[in-house]
C-alpha cells in the first residue's frame, strides 16, 4: 500500500491505540470496505462520547470543492465573533488562498507547512510548540497567527511548486493541531478543511467536535455529502 496514514493514529497494528481494524493490512476491496466499517463504528462510538462531555468548540466545514467552504467558514467566524465568541479560522486547503481574502487578513501568517521540511521549508524552524498536549492558542508563536476584526487566523500553506507530491504530511500536521489544542472559555477552532473528502482518510475531522457539511444544488455535491454523512461524527 506504500505510506499508510493509521486512521485512528495508531504507531502499529496491535500496538498502543490499535483497534484491530486491519486497515493497514488490506488488500481487497471487501477487506478496505470491513476495515472502513470498523473505523467509522469506532469513531462514531467515541464521537457519542466527547459529545456527552463537553460542548462543541472544534468545526470542520467539509465539501465539494466551490460549494463555498471559505465563505461559510468566514461568516460563521464573524458571526461567532459578534455573539462574544473568541474564534480561531485554520485553513487546511493547500491549494485556495480564498479564506484569508474572506477574513480580510491582508498580511498572511507563516504557514504550518514549516513542520515539513519536505515542501522546501526552513528544516531548522522551531515547530516543537506543536506537539504540545494540550496546545492553548496563547502558546502559539505569534507569527504562525494573524488577526482581523477579532478572529484569529492560521494556515498550513499552499504547494507552489511542482513534483512536491502528495500532502499528507500537511494533513497529519493539521490532524495534530486540531486533536492537541485545548480552548479556553469563549474560544472556537473552525478548520477550512481541503476539497472533497481526502481529509476523512488522513482522520483530519477527528480533532473536531462536529463536521459541517457544504453543498450546493448539483448532484455530485449532494452525492459526496450523502456518501459520507453516514460514517463521520455530525
Amino acid at each position: 500500500m506504500g505510506d499508510f496514514h493509521c486512521p485512528v493514529g495508531a504507531p502499529m497494528i496491535t500496538g498502543e491505540g490499535c483497534i484491530n481494524c486491519k486497515m493497514c493490512l488490506a488488500v481487497t476491496k471487501e477487506e478496505m470496505a470491513a476495515a472502513t466499517k470498523i473505523v467509522g463504528e469506532y469513531i462514531r462510538s467515541e464521537s457519542a462520547l466527547r459529545h456527552r462531555e463537553k460542548a462543541i468548540k472544534k468545526i470542520s466545514v467539509c465539501g465539494k470543492g466551490g460549494a463555498g467552504k471559505s465563505t461559510v467558514t468566514a461568516l460563521l467566524a464573524l458571526s461567532l465573533c459578534r455573539l462574544g465568541y473568541k474564534p480561531l479560522v485554520i485553513d487546511t486547503d493547500d491549494s485556495n488562498e480564498g479564506t484569508a481574502c474572506k477574513l480580510g487578513i491582508e498580511e498572511q501568517p507563516l504557514p504550518l507547512m514549516d513542520a515539513s521540511s519536505r515542501f522546501g521549508m526552513d528544516p531548522h524552524a522551531d515547530m516543537s510548540w506543536l506537539s504540545k498536549d494540550p496546545l492553548h492558542i496563547e502558546e502559539i508563536p505569534a507569527a504562525y497567527v494573524a488577526e482581523a476584526d477579532g478572529v484569529r487566523f492560521m494556515r498550513i500553506g499552499k504547494i507552489e511548486n511542482p513534483f512536491q507530491g502528495c500532502s499528507c504530511d500537511l494533513g497529519e500536521i493539521v490532524k495534530r493541531l486540531m486533536q492537541n489544542i485545548e480552548l479556553r472559555e469563549g474560544e472556537m477552532v473552525i478548520a477550512d478543511q481541503d476539497a472533497g473528502t481526502e481529509s476523512f482518510g488522513r482522520g483530519v475531522e477527528q480533532g473536531s467536535d462536529t463536521v459541517l457539511i457544504v453543498t450546493e444544488p448539483s448532484r455530485d455535491s449532494l452525492l459526496l455529502s450523502a456518501g459520507r454523512a453516514h460514517e463521520i461524527p455530525v
